[in-house]
Formats: C-alpha cells, sequence, structure tokens
C-alpha cells in the first residue's frame, strides 16, 4: 500500500488568489463588493473560490465577492479581460492570450499564475504516425490564427525548441 500525503491548502493554486484578495481587503479597511470573472462555467477548477466564499473568508476580511461564470446565456461566452476593461468585472481568472492583450496596451496586470496545466490538445486521425511532438516537423497543423490555441501551440513548439516555421 502507498501512503500518500494529504495536500494542503498551499498545494491549491486558488489559494494564493484568495489570500491577495483578503490581505488587500485588509489594507483597505471597508468591506467592498469585488465580481471576480471566471473564464468557463463554474467547475472544480475554480474550487478554491467557492471554498473560500462558502468558509465566509472574504467576508471576514471585508470583501464581498460575487463569483461570476463566463457563460452569459447558454451560447455567449464573456471574456474575462473584456469584463475586467471595461469595468463589469475587478478581477478575472484567464490564460495565456491575456499576454496578447497586454502585448496590444491593455492596462491589465498579471497577478498570479494559477492553471498550472492547459486543457489544450493536440489530435489526429489515426495512422497518421504522430505520437510525439518532433513528428509534427513536416505536418500542416490548423489552428486559429488569432486564438488562445495558436499561443499554446506556440509556446508547446517552443519548449521543444522547435519553431513555427520549422513544422
Amino acid at each position: 500500500m502507498v501512503i500518500k500525503n494529504k495536500p494542503t491548502i498551499f498545494h491549491y493554486p486558488h489559494f494564493y488568489i484568495v489570500l491577495m484578495f483578503v490581505f488587500s481587503a485588509q489594507v483597505m479597511g471597508a468591506k467592498e463588493a469585488i465580481n471576480l470573472q471566471l473564464r468557463w462555467d463554474n467547475s472544480f477548477q475554480f474550487a478554491g473560490f467557492y471554498m473560500a466564499k462558502e468558509q465566509n473568508l472574504y467576508g471576514q476580511n471585508g470583501l464581498d465577492v460575487t463569483i461570476k461564470s463566463a457563460f452569459n446565456s447558454p451560447s455567449e461566452l464573456l471574456s474575462p479581460i473584456q469584463e475586467v476593461i471595461s469595468g463589469r468585472a475587478d478581477f478575472g481568472v484567464d490564460s495565456l492570450h491575456l499576454l496578447s492583450a497586454i502585448d496590444i496596451d491593455a492596462q491589465l496586470v498579471i497577478l498570479a499564475p494559477i492553471m498550472q496545466q492547459s486543457p489544450a490538445a493536440l489530435v489526429t486521425l489515426p495512422g497518421q504516425s504522430i505520437l510525439k511532438t518532433s513528428d509534427l516537423i513536416g505536418k500542416k497543423i490548423r489552428v486559429v490564427k488569432k486564438g488562445e490555441l495558436m499561443n499554446e501551440l506556440l509556446v508547446i513548439l517552443s519548449q521543444q525548441k522547435y519553431s513555427k516555421n520549422r513544422c
């Protein structure tokens, strides 16, 4: 039998964002309404935010936090970046395309990397003999050029020492 150490709250990346909320409220000294815009629907990846709300950690530190799903309606997905820029959200949880927004002069600050792994994946049809990133050399890859997945693909390729022109 293998016994693993039980993870503590420090193992959850959202814990650090919660700490940021708590300390900023203590410095301000007043109860403040905060809107937190998620990048997707309510799900386990945002459990740290919900746990802090359920345990009244925000309230105990002068914050009234509203956690907002990215789905405004079943067919409309809100952008955390646009929600923060417009002032409809005070904080947003987003991914790599936040870097692109900053590159085009969006007045945003990255507080912490909380998503440690990307859900993005490369897929291919059976029989294509693509089992590792080096198998992509000479193959065509289709992605949306200005989308978040393009940025993630470029990161994957650069970590493997490939340029987008080499594949």
